[in-house]
């Protein structure tokens, strides 16, 4: 039988961690055993890691115990995170967004590859061929489950208040850059709205308060002004040279 791996559970964990999670647990039954049991409608290995949710979605669900949903990250750029977190199984969707530097746990920059093997930190099909202890499927279940059980309960409480923040101000299009375009002859002005994705997102889209600033703090995040900027481009005369853009 699949083991969900819950004991390795944390709050905000994204898809991969949740993933690597759970073939950590079921390591024992090895990569052919556990792909014949994930197998349904001959998915393939790019498919395991939703079935390995459903899975452990089933087994909450008889155990009567909440399921936390794994985060889908924000964007698709190679994947970032703490060496500490990485060594104990977990990762949080929100170490991926451009704007986070560091950990808010373990205070170690974020990083692209792994600090033990160097290499990039692997894609869910990836997982089946690393070994690393660090960002592979080296580590044993029963080694992590016991450091885990050793953590204090609000150990990760900066993870949740920043992934509140974000949720509570997604909704907000600011108009952050004004630029002009070089394409057109007439005045106009390009409008860039801030996502969630974007560097100057924190700075633009969220008021700036001590607790914002504590918060960005133990995140490594940058609140540096933004410097708006506009450009016009205007029609020249009949006749005339094209002319370069104005600054105002």
């Amino acid at each position: 039988m699949l083991n969900a791996g819950l004991q390795l559970r944390r709050p905000l964990e994204s898809e991969i961690g949740a993933y690597r999670r759970f073939l950590i647990a079921n390591r024992a039954l090895g990569h052919s055993n556990i792909s014949e049991l994930l197998k349904e409608n001959q998915a393939g290995p790019k498919k395991h890691p939703a079935l390995a949710r459903a899975l452990e979605q089933q087994i909450c669900l008889k155990l009567g115990i909440s399921y936390l949903e794994p985060r889908s990250p924000f964007s698709v750029s190679r994947t970032r995170n703490c060496a500490a977190c990485a060594r104990s199984g977990y990762h949080s969707y929100l170490f991926d967004l451009t704007w986070i530097e560091k950990c808010p746990v373990h205070q170690l920059d974020l990083v692209h590859r792994c600090p033990d093997c160097n290499q990039p930190w692997p894609h869910p099909y990836e997982f089946y061929d690393r070994r690393c202890k660090c960002c592979g499927l080296g580590a044993k279940f029963s080694v992590l489950a016991r450091r885990k059980a050793l953590e204090p309960p609000d150990m990760w409480q900066a993870l949740v208040e920043m992934d509140a923040v974000i949720h509570n101000h997604l909704e907000r299009q600011d108009l952050v850059l004004l630029r002009g375009s070089h394409a057109t002859e007439y005045d106009t002005t390009e409008i860039k709205s801030a996502a969630v994705t974007d560097r100057f997102w924190p700075v633009v889209c969220v008021p700036r308060t001590p607790g914002w600033e504590r918060l960005c703090d133990s995140f490594g995040v940058q609140l540096s002004p933004i410097i708006e900027r506009r450009f016009r481009l205007k029609k020249p005369p009949p006749g005339s040279s094209r002319r370069h853009p104005k600054k105002t």
